[in-house]
């Protein structure tokens, strides 16, 4: 077991290391931007991937409830099987 949770760490690692900083830097400022602005932000995810765009989107979304905040725009559409279907069917 420990072998295989060294292998998942090394494998993590390598992949956390490609991500670019100033990448994630621009992709937050566009969310924030999104937000402030009020725009609607789709995420989504293919296969495990799409409960990682739900999860995101539920945060995003629960997180900007309260008194006087703006609520975030954001739908995962994975969350929504009618829209999923109809893009790949309309749209390839």
């Amino acid at each position: 077991m420990k072998d295989h949770l060294r292998g998942y760490l090394t494998r993590l690692h390598a992949a956390l290391a490609t991500i670019s900083a100033e990448q994630l830097a621009e992709l937050s400022d566009r969310l924030y931007r999104s937000y402030q602005d009020g725009k609607q932000v789709f995420v989504l995810g293919n296969g495990g991937s799409a409960s990682t765009a739900s999860h995101m989107a539920a945060d995003l979304a629960k997180n900007t409830i309260g008194a006087n905040m703006r609520r975030f725009r954001i739908m995962s559409l994975n969350d929504n099987v009618p829209m999923m279907t109809a893009l790949a069917n309309d749209m390839g």
